[in-house]
């Protein structure tokens, strides 16, 4: 049985995976010394027939919690 950590990490994995699916861009999960950064997502274009990365982009270091409220429309 996956424990607790695990268990947030790979939701917190799916999440961003979906998002970043659905905005059709590139994810690129982990490196060698991540020195705080859990993924990269890189912005796709194409240009006729051909697709590729352009120079922006963003890092990021995901959180997930069990520990949260709803309060009105946002959650905390």
């Amino acid at each position: 049985m996956l424990t607790i950590p695990h268990c947030k990490e790979s939701l917190s994995r799916a999440y961003v995976t979906a998002v970043v699916g659905r905005s059709r861009n590139n994810l690129l999960w982990g490196r060698e010394f991540d020195y705080g950064v859990d993924g990269s997502v890189r912005i796709l274009e194409q240009r006729g027939t051909r697709i590729r990365e352009i120079g922006m982009g963003f890092d990021f270091q995901s959180k997930s919690t069990i520990d949260w409220e709803v309060d009105g429309t946002d959650v905390i």
